[in-house]
């Protein structure tokens, strides 16, 4: 199997960033996710200055629950500023965020509330949590993958 063939190399080379980055893709198509991480993690860890590695990372984060929600996403903002001209990396951050984890999740897990200014209802928290769940990790990357992209399409900065 690619595991096997995989954790081979990786006992003749444990710094191989490619097997580490390839076991950790086929761990995560079988659906361990526990695995999966610890070879992103060593991935990244033998290349700090890798966009692609935080961000695999971070998604391993993200997929675990939403109990590693901001584990995820400080290691999206990691990866986004190794790679500050790519929006594909702020943006397949956001989207995950939305993908992978309802607000309910998060609002749960948050100590801290937004609260409701008077006079500024629509700045006040859902009760699940959506509001602060939405401002706090998913419109900065966004608006980050935004203003990339179109820097990108007229030729820079």
């Amino acid at each position: 199997s690619a595991v096997r063939a995989y954790t081979a190399c990786l006992r003749l080379d444990p710094d191989s960033e490619a097997a580490h980055q390839n076991v950790a893709q086929v761990f995560d198509d079988l659906g361990n996710r526990t695995a999966s991480r610890a070879h992103y993690a060593e991935w990244a860890r033998l290349q700090p200055k890798s966009a692609q590695a935080k961000k695999a990372l971070a998604m391993s984060y993200l997929w675990a629950d939403a109990s590693h929600v901001q584990e995820g996403s400080m290691l999206c903002d990691e990866a986004t500023r190794l790679s500050p001209h790519d929006p594909s990396v702020p943006y397949d951050c956001a989207q995950s965020l939305v993908l992978l984890l309802p607000p309910m999740q998060e609002s749960q897990l948050l100590d801290d509330q937004v609260s409701c200014e008077s006079g500024a209802a629509d700045t006040c928290e859902r009760a699940d949590g959506s509001s602060a769940h939405w401002m706090t990790h998913i419109e900065p990357k966004f608006r980050l993958a935004q203003r990339t992209a179109f820097e990108t399409w007229r030729g820079g900065p």
